[in-house]
């Protein structure tokens, strides 16, 4: 994925670590609520992060890509 929107690679230990404990902790924090309202904010919560990340990651591409056509 990084490589298709020109992103540079990023060191994969934190990535990982990120990816293992960042779900579970918003798990956590969710089922906190009460397990019906803590269930549907983790199933709520989780396609508004896809879109965030899509954004971030689009825009960040943008950025990019002008910073290289004002270099070249």
């Amino acid at each position: 994925m990084l490589r298709t929107t020109g992103l540079p690679i990023l060191p994969g230990l934190p990535l990982h670590l990120c990816r293992l404990s960042f779900p579970p902790i918003a798990l956590w924090l969710c089922w906190k609520l009460g397990a019906i309202q803590g269930l549907l904010t983790w199933l709520g919560t989780g396609s508004v992060a896809g879109v965030l990340a899509c954004l971030a990651l689009t825009g960040f591409s943008v950025h990019l890509a002008r910073q290289e056509k004002r270099a070249s």
